[in-house]
Parts: C-alpha cells; sequence; structure tokens
C-alpha cells in the first residue's frame, strides 16, 4: 500500500507473514479493503484469494471452489463488500482452468456465476469488475501457447436482474477486446480492442484504445480526441467517476507514455 504522508507498505508478504511466498492486490476499496490473491509456503502449486482489512490488518481467505480446486483469484469489491474473481475446481494443473465467480459479503465459499452458457466454448472465464448495482464484466477466453496469458478475449456483461452475460463485441476487424473498467452505472466501459495472438505487451502499438456504451459498442478512442498530437492511444486501464481515464500510449517519437485522458480531451459524442 502507498499514500503520500507515509510512502510504501508491505503487507502479506514473506517478511511479515513466513507462511506467505507471493501476493498480488487486484484492488484497494473505498471502505478500507484490499482484495488480491497470494501463495501460502506450504502449497506446491495453486494461489487463494483474500480480502485484507487496512484499519485491523487482518484477512479472510476466499477458497476455490470444492472440494479439489486449487486456485482462487479476487480482483474486486463493490462498496457493499460483494467480490468477484475466478476459481478452479480442478487441482490436477499448475494453471488451472477457472470459472467466473462470486464471493457474497463476509463470505468465504465461492458461488459459480450463472448465465455464462454461451461463453462454456471457451477454456477460462473471469469475473474482473462489479458495480455497486451487482453488474459485473468479465472476459473469456483460451490460453496462449505458453498456457499462462489469454490468446483471446472475449467480454462480457452480467445483469442481476436477468442473471444472464452477454458478449460486449469487438471493435471493428480486431476479433478481441479486454476491459479495464466500468463505471458505476454500467453506461460506460474503457479498455482496448487487438487482432488474434497480439494480446502481449511486445504488440502494444498494435493495440488499440477504447471505449464501450451499451449503445455504440466499442468506439476507438484515438477517434475521439479533440487534438491529437500524434499519440496513439494504446490501452484504456481505468476512470473515475469525473470521468477522467488513465491510459498508455505511444507517443510521437515512439516511446511508450502513461497519459491522463480528462473529458475535455474527447469530443462530447
Amino acid at each position: 500500500l502507498w499514500d503520500a504522508n507515509n510512502g510504501l507498505d508491505f503487507f502479506l508478504d514473506d517478511v511479515n507473514d513466513p507462511d506467505i511466498s507471493f501476493s498480488r492486490m487486484g484492488q484497494v476499496t473505498n471502505v478500507g479493503k484490499v482484495v488480491g490473491w497470494l501463495r501460502f509456503s506450504d502449497l506446491d502449486s495453486g494461489t487463494r484469494g483474500y480480502v485484507y482489512d487496512i484499519d485491523s490488518e487482518t484477512r479472510m481467505i476466499l477458497d476455490p471452489i470444492g472440494p479439489d480446486g486449487n486456485q482462487s483469484l479476487g480482483q474486486t469489491m463493490n462498496d457493499f463488500q460483494l467480490v468477484v474473481g475466478s476459481a478452479s475446481e480442478l487441482p490436477d494443473r499448475e494453471r488451472p482452468f477457472r470459472d467466473a465467480v462470486a464471493w457474497s459479503t463476509g463470505l468465504t465459499m465461492p458461488n459459480l456465476l450463472p448465465g455464462l452458457g454461451a461463453f462454456s466454448g471457451y477454456e477460462d472465464t473471469g469475473a474482473v469488475h462489479v458495480t455497486d448495482d451487482g453488474v459485473i464484466v468479465g472476459g473469456a477466453g483460451n490460453r496462449d501457447l505458453d498456457n499462462t496469458l489469454y490468446a483471446q478475449n472475449e467480454n462480457w456483461i452480467w445483469s442481476p436482474s436477468t442473471q444472464l452475460g452477454e458478449s460486449m463485441g469487438t471493435l471493428g476487424d480486431l476479433e478481441w477486446t479486454k476491459v479495464g473498467d466500468i463505471n458505476d452505472d454500467a453506461t460506460m466501459a474503457v479498455g482496448f480492442g487487438y487482432a488474434d495472438g497480439q494480446h502481449k505487451s511486445e504488440f502494444l502499438a498494435d493495440h488499440v484504445g477504447a471505449i464501450w456504451t451499451p449503445d455504440m459498442g466499442w468506439v476507438d478512442v484515438n477517434d475521439l480526441l479533440v487534438n491529437n498530437t500524434d499519440y496513439h492511444i494504446a490501452e484504456l486501464a481505468g476512470m473515475n467517476a469525473a470521468g477522467q481515464i488513465v491510459a498508455t500510449a505511444i507517443n510521437p517519437d515512439g516511446d511508450v507514455d502513461a497519459v491522463l485522458l480528462s473529458p475535455g480531451c474527447l469530443t462530447p459524442t
């Protein structure tokens, strides 16, 4: 954790807790919780999702799918403390295939997200964001040749009212998209589009930052810039309630910059 007054504060690490071999953070919330995943030292493989309370410095471990699953990842939590992420059911892989799950407030047992049958042809599904209204977005994909990254990613949006997940579509002739964030009322998402096999960072120059709305689908954010100074916006990573978007861009010299897009940078439409 980092803040301006205290700098870095390491937690859930092997120095403060020798039972842990590594940990990752997915999100820090407005209510002082951190969601992520870790590996215990006595696990040969697999991870466990966690919810960490900053004030009390206590953790809650999120279970995989029982009885044999060996991996769970907590990605994000809404203000009602509903956690979403992914978890495995089978124990026989170093990196097992995972399903989209949700952990109800204060509970450690995962619930499989229903209504994702349209994406059953993919090896993995995983939830990545949840709004306070319970709308969930995630991705369905297949593993790359190194068996660690998605070679493809088709995003879906799940509604608690219908209990169904629907495809968020693609950007133009780019086959795959990846969501970076979604706003609280699920009327806008940010992310990027890419061609088949171009998910990894070495293809960053071929990625296209994109904005999604229910009416328009995915739109190339580069087409929306009021004053494009020869920057190529490659990926949109997140946004806040004020409409500001953090992004990765290729500058005119061909180098990579982190950039901030404010609402005034974009056309009104």
